[in-house]
């Protein structure tokens, strides 16, 4: 390892871990246009709960428009915007009941989870824009008002467009969200909604077909190079919609004037019923699938199309102790109870399955003196296929000093799972992978201790896995029948020192079966910039570096058919480093930036990949522009 990059190592942990500069200073210099905007995700409890984020105008970070970023600050992707990826933070745990198991397109699709619901007094709009090079571009716009006062509607759209430098590399991704609220007058009950479309559309190369021609540099025009499949595209299609309302049993208690009610100690709570409605289809079409790629066709050796449907119905009642004047101050102690039932159908390969699932649940969370909280719920899957799944959570936090001085707060989490493989690991048919697998159900034990304040995360975690399943290095899904342990350690830490900015993110991995899950050990992403205001505050500026690092390892490889990565064993990749040079600046309420990306590609080594054979994006130039509205 050259000493630059020993450097760069030893500087993110002594900037991630030290506390040297306690007093520090945010100087960032937000508008004048002090306006607020206010949204919440997910239900209406969120909003009861006080759940609410700030959609302000910060400067920091606008430069990464990724959508992968919003997932995770650390991601292996295959070199351009909008194709499949994978998280390269170890998080084994997933969402209770039926899972299909395919889940490398998340980051660019909206869901009811990222979906957002604003609480507005005034009309709120937003259009962005981005361009890169190769045509590269991605558009944004976003709408939300209150049309009276008990309804707000709202639409948010994304589009993805990116030809990529290779062959076969293009991404046409398209979303929209539309959603709506309404809230009766004394609150006692509301309702909101939403509808989804996700298209991913993706060429696929299966990587170029020599490394050492990138390696060499033998020709700066990418587009030459030969790749190793040039008629293979993959095609995800989701629709969904989702309805979620709250009826509070009992009804508002007597006004004492015109803004305040008597406030009940006990009530009857409110019943919280949701329903949705989601199909999704994921198509890979090939029309040489004898070109060599594949080692095995079984179905049809003139064209590749291999599709899937699933098609699932939600429906959950849920009982909790909330009322009508409550948030996180307001309600220390809160539980809940709730039942969900879901069907799945899934078709397009081999016979068409049925599954028919009741999922209970309960929680409770209790805030003590505003000193400790403790948290926990706990879940069991009853029916067909998950059956007797489970999770179990518990947490306990303390918040040291007083809450107005912003101490943070020490938590310690402790989760129990036993989850079956999603269904694309137990059974799958198509033109070049067939396997019917009988799998256990999957053991998770996991332990973490975070320290958590405002600019600061840190912590350990160790989780416990047994019967694990991944891909091995022929595509093929497997178990293990050992037990697998990894052990995570994290800090993202921001300084703020006057006018100078340093954000850090530092990752450390490691899993004592390799091949099972493959991680870079060590992670590294730092940011330095200064925040300049100008013209009285009407303009800021913010010019700074970006440096990404990772560890030498196998790096996971990908396989077009399965929208998958998979083990291998054949080539190390890591050990370099990723800059940028970014010029980020506000003009009122509009936001831009200038990057280069990647600008030590200009000098080689020629060696930066992220996925064998999948090279990471050359040296370019970025501009964007994100604008805001209030009427």
């Amino acid at each position: 390892m050259s000493k630059l990059k020993t450097y760069l190592i030893l500087l993110i942990m002594i900037l991630s871990g030290s506390q040297v500069f306690s007093q520090e200073c945010d100087t960032i210099i937000e508008s004048k246009d002090t306006s607020d905007v206010f949204f919440y995700r997910h239900s209406v409890d969120s909003l009861a709960l006080g759940r609410l984020h700030s959609y302000r105008m910060h400067l920091t970070g606008v430069q990464n428009y990724d959508q992968i970023f919003n997932i995770t600050p650390f991601f292996a992707s295959l070199g351009n915007p909008g194709l499949m990826y994978k998280n390269l933070i170890s998080n084994p745990l997933s969402t209770n009941g039926f899972q299909f198991g395919i889940r490398s397109f998340d980051a660019y699709m909206y869901t009811n989870r990222n979906t957002e619901y604003y609480r507005l007094k005034e009309p709120f709009s937003e259009l962005i824009y981005i361009l890169g090079p190769k045509k590269e571009q991605m558009v944004g716009a976003k709408f939300h008002t209150r049309i009276i006062p008990s309804i707000s509607i709202g639409a948010d759209f994304r589009y993805i467009f990116a030809p990529g430098r290779y062959q076969r590399q293009k991404a046409d991704n398209k979303s929209l969200v539309i959603n709506g609220q309404y809230f009766t007058k004394r609150k006692r009950y509301g309702v909101l909604m939403n509808y989804i479309y996700n298209k991913i559309f993706v060429y696929e190369n299966g990587g170029i077909a020599s490394d050492s021609l990138f390696e060499n540099n033998v020709e700066s025009d990418r587009y030459v190079y030969p790749v190793q499949l040039y008629s293979a595209e993959n095609q995800v299609r989701q629709f969904s919609f989702f309805v979620n309302q709250f009826f509070n049993i009992q009804k508002k208690n007597k006004r004492l004037n015109d803004s305040t009610y008597v406030r009940r100690n006990i009530h009857a709570g409110r019943l919280t019923h949701s329903f949705y409605w989601s199909k999704e289809t994921q198509e890979y079409l090939d029309s040489e699938p004898t070109a060599g790629f594949y080692d095995n066709i079984y179905n049809d050796s003139v064209l590749t199309h291999d599709s899937v449907y699933h098609f699932q119905i939600v429906n959950k009642l849920m009982w909790s102790n909330l009322g009508y004047l409550d948030s996180n101050e307001r309600k220390p102690f809160y539980i809940y109870g709730a039942a969900r039932h879901e069907y799945h159908e899934l078709g397009g390969y081999g016979e068409r399955k049925y599954f028919n699932q009741i999922i209970p649940s309960a929680g409770i969370y209790w805030m003590i003196k505003n000193t400790y909280q403790i948290s926990g719920m706990a879940e069991y899957v009853t029916g067909d296929y998950n059956g007797g799944d489970f999770r179990i959570r518990a947490r306990f936090a303390y918040f040291p000093g007083k809450t107005e001085k912003k101490y943070g707060k020490i938590e310690f989490t402790y989760d129990l799972a036993g989850q079956k493989p999603g269904w694309f690991y137990q059974q799958y048919s198509a033109n070049n992978f067939v396997w019917d697998n009988d799998f256990r159900q999957m053991g998770m034990s996991i332990f973490s201790l975070y320290y958590k304040r405002e600019r600061l995360t840190a912590g350990l975690e160790f989780q416990q896995l047994s019967h694990y399943v991944a891909l091995n290095e022929e595509a093929l899904p497997v178990q293990a029948d050992h037990t697998i342990d990894v052990i995570k350690a994290v800090v993202y830490k921001d300084f703020r020192i006057k006018i100078v900015g340093i954000d850090t993110k530092f990752a450390y991995q490691s899993a004592s079966d390799r091949l099972f899950i493959s991680l870079p050990e060590i992670m590294a992403d730092v940011s330095v910039f200064v925040t300049l205001p100008l013209f009285k505050g009407a303009t800021t500026i913010q010019p700074g570096v970006r440096a990404y690092y990772n560890t030498m390892y196998y790096a996971s490889a990908y396989m077009p058919a399965l929208r998958s990565f998979y083990a291998q064993s054949n080539k190390q990749i890591g050990d370099f480093i990723y800059a940028d040079v970014f010029f980020n600046f506000r003009i009122k309420r509009a936001r831009m930036f200038f990057k280069y990306s990647h600008i030590n590609a200009l000098w080689g080594p020629y060696d930066y990949y992220m996925v064998p054979s999948y090279p990471m994006m050359d040296a370019g130039f970025r501009f964007g522009i994100s604008w805001k509205f209030f009427d």
